[in-house]
């Protein structure tokens, strides 16, 4: 189970087969966590959002590699399949829902993970496949 409690292991980003690179995963924890230190010992309201794989349109003139990680499948790269093995994901329209709703909430502090539902490889294949029959998307051998 895991929970706002919960945090990575700096041993296992640094050493890890993630999705992104070691010193971003790492740098990023590292930051989240004295943000959250400042604000407690100064009496500041900190909130963090914690996203997963973040999925869905985009504006900026090349695809995200989060985007490209979750399409691996359907984009026939099966180099990223590795990092589809047990994933989270949530749509970049409930992340930034999930944003609103932490500014507007008077209450809101601390961390807040922003993901629902794991989903296996095999899980995200079956529902590409039903979804996209046309496309026979295929599992690796």
């Amino acid at each position: 189970m895991v929970d706002e409690e919960t945090w990575s292991e700096i041993e296992a980003c640094q050493n890890g087969d993630n999705i992104v690179s070691s010193s971003y995963s790492v740098s990023k924890m590292l930051t989240e966590k004295a943000a959250l230190e400042f604000g407690e010992k100064n009496g500041l309201e900190v909130v963090s959002l914690v996203l997963p794989l973040v999925v869905g349109p985009f504006i900026c003139p090349n695809m995200p590699s989060s985007v490209h990680i979750a399409l691996a499948m359907i984009l026939g790269d099966d180099s990223k399949y590795r990092y589809l093995r047990n994933s989270y994901m949530v749509h970049v329209d409930d992340a930034a829902n999930a944003l609103i709703f932490l500014f507007e909430y008077a209450n809101a502090n601390g961390r807040y993970i922003c993901s629902s539902d794991q989903v296996s490889f095999y899980q995200l294949h079956q529902l590409l496949s039903q979804r996209y029959p046309h496309l026979h998307i295929s599992l690796p051998e």
